[in-house]
């Protein structure tokens, strides 16, 4: 089979729900690319240009890697030690040379907190709770703020110098997660329950921040996209009834008002969304990208969501640390035939690529693109 296509036409067909020539490939890959080359994981999280070269020699491997869905801008270790909804500990500082980052959930912000959004606005209480949590002068915030514009733009420069299309131009939380992440789930699902009147003025407030923040970070990266992941707010932790007080209204405002503004929406939606699937039959078809990380079923979405959101997914994590080759690429063969039926279709793993994930699997990943990708 002879591509026909740029990555850029075939990311944009397969978003539309068409059909491309092929399948695109994207791969979120973060640490894995450090046990690749054989570097530390401390070395990748806080050595740009070791993590550029990184990337750049999985691509010469795995050229077929077209679509990059990279987020290392946002989890590069000079920013998220300073800026971030929650404390990341890092390799090399308060974890081995080799760890995985980790995030450290506790309560930081209080319930007393939310006052300070009502009465204040999020912006300033995000700035005091990065100074509590991260320790960031207004200057630290600054400064990592602008480096995060820096690595992101390389991340473009780069992908774009491979041939490679970038999905990402901002990046956020949904707001429910937002908030979650900040209080703890423990003590946000309290809240809920205990002051939702509070709780939903918040949300109002936050919703119409992240969407600014979301518009600048797209005039400043010049792509025209918006990630926004939410893992804490979908039916697995939440009843119906709170699904559509405290996540589908937020969800809905913040598609459509980026929609308006030209932009195409990926919604990486950890955790299980499988009964909230028809919600999104309501967002604007053609405009939106379904990212399932495997708990949700992605059989499911391909029936319900067929012809009107584009789907991207969805090789296990679990199959690719401890699976064999062989059930890499059954997998992988189903998902081409299933989901990839008809187009609206982007092959990618399950959420991240794990940092230990086996290198014949990873291979096998690739390789079944090349089998069993082509539509012509």
């Amino acid at each position: 089979m002879k591509e026909t296509m740029t990555a850029e036409e075939r990311l944009t067909a397969a978003i539309s729900c068409r059909v491309p020539d092929r399948v695109p490939c994207a791969p979120l890959i973060e640490s894995y690319a450090a046990r690749y080359v054989g570097i530390t994981n401390h070395r990748f999280m806080f050595d740009l240009d070791a993590a550029m070269d990184a990337f750049n020699e999985i691509h010469n491997d795995f050229p077929v890697w077209d679509c990059n869905r990279s987020i290392y801008f946002a989890r590069y270790g000079p920013v998220s030690e300073k800026i971030g909804n929650t404390r990341v500990k890092m390799p090399g500082v308060e974890l081995a040379p080799d760890a995985l980052y980790q995030f450290h959930e506790y309560e930081a912000m209080t319930r007393d907190d939310y006052d300070v959004i009502l009465n204040e606005g999020f912006k300033v209480l995000l700035e005091s709770f990065w100074h509590k949590v991260h320790g960031s002068s207004p200057e630290d915030i600054t400064e990592a703020q602008a480096k995060r514009i820096v690595v992101w733009n390389r991340e473009i420069e780069e992908s774009k110098r491979r041939g490679q299309a970038f999905l990402y131009g901002s990046l956020s939380s949904l707001p429910s997660d937002t908030l979650s992440m900040m209080r703890s789930i423990q003590a946000f699902f309290k809240d809920l329950f205990q002051i939702p009147d509070k709780v939903e003025a918040a949300l109002d407030i936050v919703t119409d921040f992240l969407i600014a923040s979301h518009k600048k970070a797209i005039a400043s990266t010049g792509i025209k996209t918006a990630f926004i992941a939410g893992t804490r707010c979908s039916g697995q932790f939440l009843s119906k009834k709170n699904f559509e007080r405290f996540t589908w209204p937020y969800l809905k405002k913040m598609v459509n008002e980026l929609v308006d503004d030209g932009n195409i929406i990926y919604l990486h939606f950890d955790s299980n969304w499988t009964m909230n699937l028809e919600y999104l039959l309501d967002l604007p078809r053609g405009k939106v990208v379904l990212e399932c990380d495997s708990a949700t079923d992605i059989f499911k979405v391909k029936e319900i969501l067929h012809g009107h959101t584009c789907i991207l997914g969805d090789v296990p994590p679990a199959m690719m640390t401890v699976g064999s080759a062989p059930e890499i690429d059954d997998y992988c063969k189903k998902l081409f035939q299933v989901v990839g039926k008809d187009g609206g279709f982007i092959f990618s793993t399950g959420c991240t690529l794990p940092m230990n994930a086996k290198n014949e699997n990873v291979k096998a990943f690739f390789e079944s693109v090349k089998k069993y990708g082509w539509y012509f």
